[in-house]
């Protein structure tokens, strides 16, 4: 749980639009590591959203497959 709290705040602060004042003035203070693990925080936040298509996409394949197999036990 804490650890989806910290994600959580990594995430929030990751959103935060690049040209925005408060983007603007967080880019300006970031040193070298700190940038360094916003980056990494970007980079598995965006796999993380790109797994959670892949596996939504692979759960509805997966419905229509057992319906398939279903109508053809039926016939």
């Amino acid at each position: 749980e804490q650890c989806m709290e910290q994600f959580k705040a990594v995430e929030k602060e990751m959103k935060t639009k690049a040209y925005s004042k408060e983007g603007l003035s967080a880019a300006s203070r970031l040193d070298p590591k700190e940038k360094e693990k916003v980056e990494t925080c970007d980079f598995l936040s965006n796999m993380v959203d790109e797994l959670q298509r892949k596996i939504e996409a692979m759960e509805a394949e997966e419905e229509t497959l057992h319906a398939q197999m279903k109508r053809g036990k039926k016939d």
